[in-house]
């Protein structure tokens, strides 16, 4: 399965914040890799790692509201082969990819 061509860039939300994307495919759908560096060693001082999942699941409901689907996805998810055929998925009804 091919994946579309895709580029990184980043979004501008309705609070005046300016998020930096992991993917975008035609500003359509908005895909995020989740690392454990995220909820390690970049979580700000003093918060927890449940604070910086409700943080980053705050980020995303501002990203979809501008538009796009958001796709996520882990190294679980690549190394078990689950994420393209779930990215075709999300962009098939798009028309980013072949049906």
């Amino acid at each position: 399965m091919a994946v579309p061509r895709s580029c990184t860039g980043s979004i501008r939300v309705a609070s005046g914040s300016t998020y930096v994307i992991d993917i975008d495919w035609e500003w359509l759908v908005v895909g995020e890799f989740d690392g454990m560096i995220k909820y390690g060693r970049l979580r700000r001082p003093g918060e927890s790692i449940a604070d910086a999942v409700i943080r980053e699941k705050l980020r995303e409901d501002e990203i979809r509201d501008t538009g796009p689907r958001v796709v996520r996805w882990t190294w679980n998810d690549l190394e078990r082969d689950a994420f393209i055929p779930r990215l075709h998925r999300r962009l098939a009804p798009l028309g980013l990819v072949a049906a």
